[in-house]
């Protein structure tokens, strides 16, 4: 469980960083290439999840450090870490209004 807070903390650190950015317009990632990129960021998302050294650092600090971790990966995609963070957060509201939803 306190992998996972961790992993939570880094992704809303990441979305922070990245609202601090330039002012370039942001994509949505397809669906087709977001699995494609996922697979290819789990071994890092799970690396810095379970890292013991982030205990020491600030969330800014993990944040810019997955941050030049997953860059290479979305530029081979031709994406940035900007528009992972826009995707990831379009399918949270996605999500969300799905909840919203049921029951209705």
């Amino acid at each position: 469980m306190k992998k996972v807070m961790i992993l939570l903390s880094v992704l809303v650190a990441a979305i922070l960083v990245s609202g601090c950015g330039d002012l370039k317009p942001k994509k949505l990632i397809p669906d087709s290439d977001m699995k494609k990129i996922s697979a290819e960021l789990l071994p890092a998302m799970a690396s810095e999840a379970i890292n013991p050294n982030n205990a020491n650092r600030s969330n800014a600090e993990v944040a810019q450090r997955l941050k030049e971790r997953y860059d290479p990966i979305l530029s081979k995609y031709g994406y940035t870490f900007e528009d992972y963070v826009y995707t990831q957060e379009q399918m949270q509201k996605n999500l969300m209004k799905a909840f919203d939803n049921i029951g209705k």
